[in-house]
């Protein structure tokens, strides 16, 4: 797979990175600074018959005013009134992720929402033990053939089920991440 990295002509060389999905409304970034905006789409070549990941890098530059934002989309009101409203979706969005007092919902056998009730934490984290507890307590290892392997994971999975102490220190440390969170 091959990456490609193109700048509009005329772009600055002295461009500012900016790592990962870019934020509504960064608020660390002067009003006039040069900001990258990645775009990348995965297409097929003809020529090498693989499909390529191309990436473009395109200069943006934050407005100060709303008419500038105007001009930035050719003075179409109606297309101003979609961006705006797409960025308000998005931040209601990023609220309502760490306000407790919208429960979360899952979908039913019938398609309806009913209340979650189970107990959200970091999935990285889980994975991690599991494996870790899989290859030092439940035999374990990359040689052994995939339903060995299976059967250790899945026993370190209901190790950690059954383990009160082991599920209330996750609930702990998720019940620390999600209030600083609230709190940022």
């Amino acid at each position: 797979m091959y990456s490609i990295r193109v700048l509009p002509e005329g772009a600055p060389n002295t461009v500012t990175r900016k790592r990962g999905r870019p934020k509504m409304s960064p608020t660390n970034v002067t009003e006039t600074e040069v900001n990258e905006i990645p775009v990348q789409r995965t297409r097929f070549d003809l020529d090498s018959m693989e499909e390529v990941t191309v990436k473009k890098t395109v200069p943006f530059t934050n407005v100060t005013k709303v008419e500038d934002a105007l001009a930035l989309l050719g003075n179409n009101t109606e297309k101003l009134v979609e961006v705006i409203n797409r960025g308000l979706r998005a931040e209601v969005g990023a609220k309502a992720v760490n306000d407790p007092a919208i429960p979360w919902m899952i979908e039913n056998e019938e398609g309806d929402l009913v209340p979650f009730t189970g107990t959200l934490v970091n999935a990285t984290d889980v994975n991690v033990l599991v494996l870790n507890l899989a290859k030092q307590v439940f035999g374990y290892s990359k040689d052994k053939p995939i339903e060995v392997r299976k059967a250790a994971k899945e026993s370190a999975k209901n190790f950690i089920k059954t383990s009160d102490v082991i599920r209330e220190g996750f609930k702990k440390q998720a019940l620390a991440s999600s209030t600083t969170e609230t709190e940022a």
